[in-house]
């Protein structure tokens, strides 16, 4: 899968994409429910890039 993101990250886009690979993170290392696969700190740096890149380019009016 990180050959996909990174083939991804070179493509031409209309909005910006940041590739952030965690060193050792496996798929699923954000998620509390594989225990043996979840990284607490990966996962809460990569929540806080996402809330910010949504906030930036999809922001929530309110409504």
């Amino acid at each position: 899968m990180i050959a996909t993101m990174r083939a991804l990250e070179s493509a031409p886009k209309q909005v910006p994409f940041e590739l952030v690979a965690y060193p050792q993170a496996n798929h699923g290392f954000n998620l509390g429910s594989y225990p043996f696969f979840f990284r607490g700190e990966d996962a809460e740096d990569a929540w806080k890039r996402t809330l910010a890149f949504l906030q930036q380019h999809q922001p929530v009016d309110g409504r």
